[in-house]
């Protein structure tokens, strides 16, 4: 857990080390003493940890908050855990040439983040509910653009199920450091959701890098970030 890495581990740290938190589906929150003492700790040369804005309002011991500190790195959601993998990796390569639709609004479960959703569902056409996998993921790979809001945290899955299957999500997430790992396979910070007029504004074939749902992609992205 966190706080036994810390009360535990992090005293017997000696050597330059890299620290990858978060590699689990619902990684918790780093309370604010665990997260001051690994960024001060002389050891950690890079610390690549999940959803950093939740850490802006943190404040070191000059009062000052920790805006982006130079060995903290943004880290995919729960990337190596994504549900039904092997039914995604199965639907990357596509059956057919064209996409039938230009965006997919699907069924958006419920969250803690209802303020930010509730534009979405008095505004867009969301599609009937399905409790099956497989056409969910069929809707999603048979679009150009999938309709992605913050979930309980501002990444979620359907950023990454999004971009597996060929398709752009349109996400809240602001275009800052703290989602950097996403460069250009997202549409960042959206409020437009009426499908009408998404048509007329976004490009008609977006392009993802569907090697983002792989482990080696982030092994790599590490390696260039920490050269």
């Amino acid at each position: 857990s966190n706080a036994n890495f810390v009360n535990h581990t992090l005293d017997k740290i000696t050597v330059p080390v890299i620290v990858l938190s978060g590699l689990e589906n619902k990684a918790h929150q780093f309370p604010k003493f665990a997260f001051e003492r690994i960024l001060e700790h002389s050891m950690i040369q890079a610390w690549f940890l999940q959803n950093l804005p939740h850490y802006a309002s943190f404040k070191n011991r000059r009062n000052r908050h920790y805006l982006r500190p130079s060995k903290l790195y943004s880290w995919p959601y729960g990337i190596h855990f994504l549900a039904h993998r092997n039914l995604l990796l199965e639907m990357q390569v596509p059956e057919k040439k064209t996409k039938e639709r230009f965006v997919y609004v699907g069924h958006f479960k419920k969250t803690n983040n209802r303020v930010k959703r509730r534009e979405i569902v008095n505004t867009a056409v969301i599609e009937p509910r399905t409790n099956n996998q497989s056409v969910y993921y069929q809707h999603i790979h048979q679009s150009h653009y999938v309709v992605s809001p913050d979930g309980d945290r501002p990444e979620c899955y359907r950023h990454y199920e999004s971009i597996a299957l060929n398709a752009k999500p349109l996400t809240q997430l602001k275009p800052a450091a703290d989602f950097v790992h996403f460069g250009s396979n997202v549409i960042y910070d959206h409020h437009e959701w009426n499908v009408t007029v998404l048509q007329q504004q976004l490009p008609p074939h977006p392009t993802v890098n569907q090697r983002l749902v792989f482990a080696e992609y982030w092994m790599e992205y590490v390696e260039r970030i920490v050269q």
